[in-house]
């Protein structure tokens, strides 16, 4: 503002600040990446419950207000998180179940607006597994057991027995739920349940168990066999082989080799077995296979495994026992081949020590060096270093780090075959000729070093150079 008369002014300024006051502040509470249920709502009547083996995302999805600081209360006595407005996520573990009000504070200099979630920590069904005492025979009793590495808060099961028939069972909380059916109570923390039921006609069924409660789901599907005849499941083992990738066998690939296996049969119901392996590759940060073509189904129980037929890495296996001719009645197990590669092998032509005649053409050869892993002859990325020296000198040790030297003669001084230095020779090939007048007569030693990935390997031949031409030896 400008104030004036005829003899002065006055010139005044004031800074004025707009912000909009925070109105409209909408939050939403939603299951975080990790929980399988992830995109369905969260659990119970008003979408308010959440596992407590996972995080729970907390969003601001839609505020009026300029500005804006964000306070975050997870109401569980932790540590308040405090933003600005560029961030409207955030995730939080709670570490115990029960009732929370999950508070945001949103202020700005015009004032505050808080709002209230109120939401429900509840524990997960976990390790959700059914046995029973199958095959059974025409008029026994088949006896259940049904186990749970947690049991979860307020769950209920049902058990699809696969002939019509049904069983539920689960906590006080659920069972208005199931007041038209026959229903079992368990406690809140139950880890085992034990049940009974008896089939009429020999055959298998398929037992489905379905488990449930506000922040979890579990399915799971079984089989139960009855027979007219006694006969138990066929006992399994893969000898040497782990059970788990931590425990694997360790093997080449360049190995053939057989797995074995042991297996004790007690069936009245059927004489006839039939063997089927499956061969997967393992991955081990998700856990996922693919299958591998090996598979087959043998009237031996043992499965040989050829050269090279493995991929680098873990190999899972499955080897099943099936008694032929009655349905169901089969028993598997897992195994794990962890697959490493070989030693790589030099080698040069001639073996470890020759004689040439001075001023010849000569072939130092190297090509039978190989990686085992895919057989002789096989050169793809791998490396080959020459060395030459005199026989009483010996290579420095970064000569690999050195400058190549020329294969001809130089000044005897500086050392190595040629006279041109105890460095490697400019030479990348698998083989090389060169005359052995650019040598003196004497011993020399000329050595090959292989390197594919991290592996090396190194051969040593002794060469003596002398007058005329030495007679050779060719076996075939």
């Amino acid at each position: 503002m400008n104030v004036t008369n005829l003899v002065s002014s006055i010139r005044k300024e004031v800074k004025v600040e707009v912000q909009q006051r925070i109105t409209d502040v909408v939050i939403t509470v939603e299951r975080t990446n990790d929980d399988p249920l992830l995109g369905q709502p969260a659990g119970g009547r008003n979408k308010n419950v959440f596992p407590l083996e996972f995080a729970v995302l907390f969003k601001v999805s839609a505020f009026n207000g300029s500005g804006v600081t964000f306070t975050w209360d997870y109401g569980n006595g932790s540590s308040l998180d405090t933003t600005n407005s560029s961030i409207l996520t955030r995730k939080h573990w709670y570490s115990s179940v029960g009732a929370f009000n999950f508070t945001l504070k949103s202020s700005n200099v015009l004032g505050n607006h808080t709002v209230i979630f109120p939401l429900l920590i509840e524990k997960s069904i976990i390790g959700m597994k059914l046995s029973d005492n199958s095959p059974r025979v025409l008029n026994e009793t088949t006896s259940f057991v049904l186990t749970f590495t947690q049991f979860g808060t307020n769950s209920a099961v049902e058990i699809q027995f696969g002939d019509g028939s049904i069983k539920f069972f689960g906590t006080k909380y659920r069972k208005q739920e199931f007041s038209e059916v026959h229903f079992i109570e368990v406690e809140n923390d139950k880890k085992t349940i034990k049940f009974s039921h008896r089939y009429k006609d020999p055959k298998m069924y398929p037992v489905k168990i379905l488990a449930n409660n506000q922040v979890s789901q579990l399915i799971s599907n079984f089989t139960s066999v009855l027979l007219k005849r006694p006969c138990i499941y066929p006992q399994v083992e893969m000898v040497g082989i782990g059970g788990t990738p931590k425990s694997c066998m360790k093997i080449f690939r360049s190995q053939q080799f057989t797995i074995s296996t042991k297996n004790i049969i007690d069936c009245q119901a059927s004489r006839r077995t039939q063997f089927e392996w499956k061969v997967f590759q393992y991955h081990a940060s998700n856990k996922t296979v693919t299958s591998l073509n090996i598979s087959t189904i043998l009237s031996n129980s043992n499965l040989f495994i050829p050269q090279y037929s493995l991929p680098f890495g873990i190999v899972k296996m499955i080897f099943t026992v099936i008694m032929l001719g009655i349905d169901g009645v089969k028993n598997t197990t897992d195994g794990f081949i962890c697959v490493e590669k070989s030693q790589l092998v030099a080698n040069i032509a001639g073996g470890d020590g020759r004689s040439e005649g001075y001023s010849l053409d000569i072939t130092i050869n190297g090509t039978t060096s190989h990686d085992p892993d895919f057989g002789p002859g096989f050169h793809d990325n791998m490396l080959f270093m020459w060395l030459c020296r005199k026989a009483n000198e010996s290579f420095p040790e970064n000569v690999e780090e050195m400058l190549p030297v020329p294969p001809e003669k130089s000044d005897a001084a500086f050392g190595g075959c040629f006279g041109s230095g105890l460095g490697p020779m400019n030479i990348s090939s698998p083989s090389f000729q060169f005359n052995t007048g650019h040598l003196n007569l004497g011993d020399y030693v000329i050595e090959l070093r292989i390197q594919k990935d991290k592996r090396k390997a190194s051969f040593s031949q002794r060469l003596k150079i002398v007058l005329g031409e030495p007679p050779s030896l060719l076996i075939e």
